[in-house]
């Protein structure tokens, strides 16, 4: 089974994604800050990370950028995902490491065929 990380401060948004990508057969792990968002991914090791950019502790971008330095996430794909719409916001999570990024709201149906595209 494969894992996936969702790291976001907004509960509606972690419970939704939570939720769909359960039903789909993927296992969940969420974190509601960038810190744990960095333990679970060292300790969990996910498939794929959904991380938001504005979360308590460590932003997304600041997590990404320490999750990068693990050799054993060094390749992990990492979907941004922000409500704010600015693009240099869109621009540093790039250069963060961030694989692609999408926008709140966002269309469940759609984040998961972009997910099962990146997994499968």
């Amino acid at each position: 089974m494969k894992k996936i990380l969702v790291a976001d401060d907004q509960f509606a948004v972690a419970k939704g994604l939570s939720e769909l990508l359960t039903s789909a057969g993927y296992e969940v792990f969420l974190a509601s800050d960038g810190e744990m968002a960095i333990d679970i991914a060292i300790k969990e090791t996910p498939n794929l990370i959904i991380m938001d950019i504005l979360m308590p502790k460590k932003s997304g971008i600041e997590a990404v950028k320490l999750i990068r330095v693990n050799e054993n996430l060094k390749d992990v794909h990492i979907i941004f995902i922000s409500s704010k719409g600015q693009f240099n916001d869109e621009k540093k999570a790039m250069e963060a490491g961030g694989n692609s990024f999408v926008y709140k709201p966002f269309s469940p149906k759609k984040m998961l065929q972009e997910i099962n595209i990146i997994l499968c």
